[in-house]
């Protein structure tokens, strides 16, 4: 089916937001792209860069945290990158430098089971803290623990062994 009216490729997005993909440029309006986000936020791919604005990236974000790839650097915030990274804390290695602080790196590192936010976590603000909370979520996190602190963050979550009474 070809997509001719913006009612045409307005339907089409409110039903499935890939078929943004579908839309020809000139159907591609801000109104067609917000549905199209709100209805999956991946669909910021195909978004054409001049209508990406801060309110529809925070749309698709919202919808889908990974769409965040998507959104250009200039429109990357400190609240959208929260969002990001609690959605999926991978998500940090998309995070521009200035903006990964103390607090969004911790609440990557919150929200990555698989213990890989840790590897994009710079390395100034790689702390005990932050480390030990890595570990906790996935002990394999480990090898991105800064060698001075992997001691101290193996001790302490190490089981404690009981000791034998005799």
């Amino acid at each position: 089916m070809s997509i001719t009216t913006e009612k045409e490729a307005w339907a089409a997005v409110r039903k499935n937001g890939l078929a943004l993909k579908d839309v020809p440029k000139a159907l591609k309006t801000p109104k067609v792209c917000l549905a199209a986000v709100k209805q999956m936020g991946l669909a910021l791919c195909y978004v054409p860069k001049a209508l990406k604005t801060p309110e529809l990236c925070l749309a698709a974000v919202k919808e889908y945290g990974n769409a965040f790839r998507y959104v250009p650097k200039a429109l990357k915030t400190p609240e959208l990158c929260l969002v990001a990274v609690k959605y999926d804390g991978t998500e940090l290695r998309f995070v521009p430098e200035a903006l990964k602080t103390p607090k969004l790196c911790l609440a990557a590192v919150k929200h990555d089971p698989w213990g890989c936010a840790l590897n994009h976590v710079p390395e100034a603000l790689k702390t005990y803290e932050l480390c030990l909370e890595a570990v906790k979520q996935n002990e394999e996190a480990i090898i991105c623990v800064p060698k001075g602190l992997r001691a101290k963050i193996k001790a302490a979550t190490q089981p404690k062994r009981r000791r034998e009474r005799k």
